[in-house]
């Protein structure tokens, strides 16, 4: 089965990471359009194992607030890294059919107004929202 893993920094040593593999993700895209205006909506859910740890506080399983820190840690780790993906993309004018597929579906008649001018000078200002919730199902614990 494929899986990819996200590291996030440990809070209380800098340098040092925690490794999240990813073993099952849900996302939803959903274009919205409101008082005229084109923004998109991405939730992901992600259930994985919380893999290596060089923290030096030991990740307890039994705390649902460590827990629980990580899993926001993580979270909040994707969300910079496809607001970051999504910079690229509008910066170089490229939607790779994602967004306007998107809106062409949910939207026909929104996006038959837009579709000449998307690539140029919508897509490069859509604004996206994303939600993560990520599951942490394991924990194993390597220094």
């Amino acid at each position: 089965e494929k899986s990819t893993v996200v590291t996030v920094d440990c809070p209380d040593h800098p340098g040092k990471i925690t490794v999240f593999e990813v073993f099952r993700h849900k996302t939803t895209l959903i274009p919205h359009i409101e008082d005229g205006q084109i923004y998109y909506t991405l939730h992901i859910d992600m259930l994985g194992n919380l893999g290596e740890s060089q923290c030096a506080k030991q990740h307890n399983i039994m705390d649902i607030r460590e827990v629980q820190e990580v899993e926001e840690a993580v979270g909040e780790e994707v969300k910079r890294n496809v607001l970051y993906t999504l910079y690229q993309y509008q910066h170089l004018k490229i939607d790779g059919s994602i967004f306007g597929k998107k809106l062409s579906i949910h939207e026909p008649l929104i996006w038959e107004q837009v579709k000449e001018r998307w690539n140029d000078e919508i897509f490069p200002h859509i604004p996206l929202y994303i939600s993560v919730h990520v599951g942490i199902e394991n924990i194993g614990v390597h220094k």
